[in-house]
């Protein structure tokens, strides 16, 4: 994932909306998200023009088209593909960052849920125990949060009303 602080007024308006998600196989990346459409205290932040964009390489079945790019190149790669995404020349990069990290397996892959359960298992076998996180819920906030929230939830339980405790 590169992330790019972009000049460009263009963009105030989000006329993408909060995020491009390209026909796989028609772009190098995989996803554009202004993270200054999604967060409206980043904008505030930001300021006008400013904005935040994180572009996505790679997914769980194709590997980053960054892989073997230094980061000046990788941030160079990011800017094309987000101005051919986002239809707006990108020319006013104030700054970029790069994380590399394998991304999640999706909850819907297959034996996905076999394995997370057989991991919830043993972790709920061990007393004071919780685990959290992408990994195991699969990737999104849309899976991640409401997993988190009924984890610790079932940690609050055990806390207050085990027996002997």
């Amino acid at each position: 994932m590169v992330t790019l602080v972009v000049h460009e007024t263009a963009l105030d308006a989000a006329p993408r909306g909060s995020a491009v998600y390209p026909v796989p196989g028609t772009a190098r990346a995989a996803a554009v998200t202004d993270s200054t459409v999604r967060w409206p205290a980043l904008a505030a932040l930001a300021g006008p023009g400013i904005h935040v964009l994180r572009v996505s390489f790679g997914t769980a079945a194709t590997p980053a088209a960054t892989a073997d790019l230094d980061d000046w190149a990788a941030a160079q790669l990011a800017r094309n593909e987000a101005s051919a995404l986002l239809g707006v020349a990108l020319a006013d990069v104030r700054g970029s960052a790069r994380a590399r990290f394998d991304p999640p397996t999706p909850a819907s892959a297959i034996g996905h849920s076999d394995a997370a359960a057989a991991v919830r298992g043993a972790v709920g076998a061990v007393e004071g125990l919780s685990v959290v996180g992408s990994w195991l819920a699969g990737s999104g906030l849309a899976q991640v949060v409401p997993d988190a929230i009924e984890e610790s939830d079932r940690a609050r339980r055990a806390i207050l009303w085990a027996a002997g405790a």
